[in-house]
């Protein structure tokens, strides 16, 4: 970048997280002086056996660096030239444990002001193609394969949302899961014909945050993104 060079790594040190792999990362310039902490910064602490970081350069000059993870999913972390983290340690999450890639399989690509992860995971049927913005607003930009047969509204939602499932016919559960895969709400139907024309879920007594939508029909699953607030 620029008259500097960037290197990030994942690295089990003794003591910190036994079994595990953080990633690091440290930045020099072409004559070889370290301008970050000596053995680098740590950039993401979720424990993983398969470290496979990314990393892309923003519009500012700002690095991300994705990074998946066994316990917490595919996760992301923004990193200045200074070798701050403005995201924080939390760092911010691309997907969840249920939709993390393949082992190696997910790539940052940078598109005009926007950083996109792509990357690859199986439903157990099939392997997919999943991409999402990572930026400020995590949860935006979101494309799943099916989503485009539900409508969901309003998303982000407070109290509720409403679900349609236009044409839709064989479905035999509706399911709505928190980020570590737990489900919070729940409806099956016994008849398996064609879906009730409008799906209400309360979301109430839900803490804000990011959900999955799950449709099972006798030969399909869809899946949707929803934000509680």
């Amino acid at each position: 970048v620029g008259d500097m060079y960037y290197i990030f790594w994942a690295d089990g040190r003794p003591g910190t997280d036994p079994g595990y792999y953080d990633i690091y990362g440290q930045k020099f310039d072409t004559t070889g002086n370290i301008y970050w902490t000596q053995n680098g910064i740590e950039i993401a602490s979720f424990n993983t056996y398969t470290p496979y970081p990314r990393l892309a350069v923003d519009a500012e000059g700002n690095l991300v660096v994705s990074h998946q993870s066994n316990v917490s999913g595919l996760m992301a972390q923004k990193v200045t030239p200074a070798g701050t983290l403005p995201w924080g340690a939390g760092a911010r999450q691309v997907a969840t444990v249920a939709f993390v890639p393949s082992a190696g399989d997910h790539q940052l690509v940078v598109s005009e002001d926007n950083t996109i992860a792509v990357w690859a995971a199986g439903d157990g049927s099939s392997d997919n193609i999943y991409i999402m913005r990572v930026d400020e607003v995590l949860h935006a930009s979101v494309a799943i394969p099916g989503e485009e047969k539900i409508i969901i509204y309003p998303n982000p939602a407070a109290d509720m949302i409403n679900i349609s499932l236009p044409g839709l016919y064989g479905v035999k559960e509706v399911s709505l899961a928190d980020i570590n895969g737990r489900i919070v709400e729940k409806i099956s139907f016994s008849h398996q014909g064609k879906a009730a024309d409008l799906i209400q879920i309360s979301t109430a007594s839900l803490p804000a945050g990011t959900y999955f939508l799950r449709v099972a029909t006798h030969d399909q699953i869809l899946k949707h993104l929803v934000i509680v607030r």
